[in-house]
């Protein structure tokens, strides 16, 4: 009699933490208590973790397989337990409307690319980083940097391509993202607010060019081991952290009359102070645009007659000031 009452308590406790209907493969558990229905279903083939029901999710039984996890999805359930995703690396989760609150350190060490947190909830108290969390719950439709639309899909299509990894680079106020191409290792910064963090760390090595548009701050260490041909500092940029360019990996940097590229940054002699007036200027040669000088197309230069006399040995004493076009 005891052996049975044994077993049937085993039983009683596994079925509390493993959910019965599993496709063969995956690995399911039940996340939430006797009294809540909360499932989990990870496929160790794609790393999907798929999350139903309709109760809170009281636990955490994936995390031997966060390494392993590559997207979320979140369905039905009322609640997102403490540390559910620290340390789980993915490009976005979308917490659904049906969530009415969120753990301590659900995604601490800011593992996850984006956050959309429908804005009835408190999605920052105890959550690092804050800055990637997005309030783009707007009645029946999604906000994303200033656009609408129908639904999360649609929402998630038009923040990045298909194939790509983006980031938010900034904070809740400012505009930065990041789009990074694994097939060309292009890695794309735009956005018109400052870069306050670097979350394509993962994927420095696999960095091939970098091009920078309209954000008023470079961050800390943000190229650091980067190695690519050259980096184009736009004239948007205002502040530039500590060891952006550390360890020379930068083969040339261009930078803006107006900043400071070269505290706290090394190799100093890769550093350009190219800028000048509405041209630019790279080893004694003029260019009308970044791209010229990139592609090497200087300006002409124009003669006047007192420079043509003075290149000829014709000292006529007078002033003159050299031109381009």
């Amino acid at each position: 009699m005891k052996k049975i009452l044994l077993l049937s308590l085993a039983v009683m406790l596994f079925a509390q933490n493993v959910w019965a209907e599993c496709e063969g493969g995956h690995q399911c558990w039940k996340c939430g208590s006797s009294s809540s229905d909360c499932y989990a279903d990870f496929n160790p083939e794609t790393g999907h973790l798929e999350i139903t029901g309709n109760g809170a999710m009281t636990s955490v039984p994936w995390g031997g397989v966060k390494s392993s996890i590559t997207s979320v999805d979140i369905q039905g359930v009322t609640s997102i337990a403490s540390e559910a995703f620290r340390n789980v690396r993915v490009d976005n989760i979308v917490i659904p409307d049906s969530v009415t609150a969120i753990g301590s350190y659900a995604f601490w060490d800011g593992q996850v690319g984006r956050i959309y947190c429908p804005s009835h909830l408190d999605c920052m108290t105890n959550q690092r980083p804050r800055d990637r969390i997005s309030y783009d719950k707007i009645g029946e439709g999604y906000q994303i940097d200033g656009k609408i639309y129908d639904t999360v899909e649609d929402m998630k299509k038009s923040y990045c391509s298909e194939g790509h990894q983006c980031w938010n680079c900034g904070s809740m106020s400012a505009n930065c993202k990041a789009d990074f191409n694994p097939g060309t290792g292009h890695l794309e910064i735009t956005g018109n607010g400052a870069m306050t963090s670097v979350p394509w760390n993962g994927v420095k090595s696999s960095i091939t060019s970098v091009d920078i548009q309209g954000v008023t701050s470079i961050a800390s260490e943000a190229f650091r081991n980067v190695r690519v041909d050259n980096i184009v500092i736009p004239d948007s940029v205002t502040a530039i952290g500590s060891y952006a360019f550390w360890d020379g990996q930068v083969g040339r940097i261009y930078c803006p009359s107006h900043l400071d590229c070269m505290t706290n940054q090394r190799p100093r002699d890769r550093i350009s102070y190219d800028k000048v007036g509405d041209y630019y200027s790279m080893n004694g040669k003029m260019y009308r645009n970044l791209e010229n000088m990139l592609n090497g197309i200087e300006m002409k230069r124009i003669y006047t007659v007192s420079e043509a006399e003075d290149a000829l040995g014709k000292n006529n004493k007078n002033t003159f000031s050299i031109r381009y076009r």
